[in-house]
């Protein structure tokens, strides 16, 4: 039985896969030999930053809310324990791992 996730937990989803996405970039711009290629991946993980700061502050403005409301937390302990959805991008996944150094070409612009 899954349940449906909040919109605090959707934003939280959305952090962790752009702070994911955020060390891809970063580890690809170290292994590229190409200025122009690397300064691209360089480019994306700032625009990444940027999206997990994005989140964290509709994140904080939902909590807030909630708390106005008298919200905070207090729905939660009522809902009985179900299992979860798996995530998109489990806690455990590191795209960046899979970089190896040894990708076709090393990065090179056409």
């Amino acid at each position: 039985m899954a349940r449906e996730l909040t919109g605090y937990e959707v934003l939280d989803i959305a952090e962790k896969m752009e702070r994911s996405a955020a060390g891809f970039y970063r580890r690809a711009a170290g292994l590229c030999d190409d200025p122009k290629i690397t300064k691209l991946f360089s480019d994306l993980a700032q625009w990444e930053k940027r999206h997990i700061e994005v989140f964290a502050q509709m994140k904080q403005r939902l909590s807030e809310q909630s708390y106005e409301l008298g919200q905070y937390g207090s729905e939660r302990q009522k809902e009985p324990r179900v299992r979860t959805p798996t995530p998109v991008v489990a806690d455990r996944v590191d795209p960046s791992k899979e970089l190896t150094g040894r990708e076709a070409g090393r990065c090179r612009s056409s």
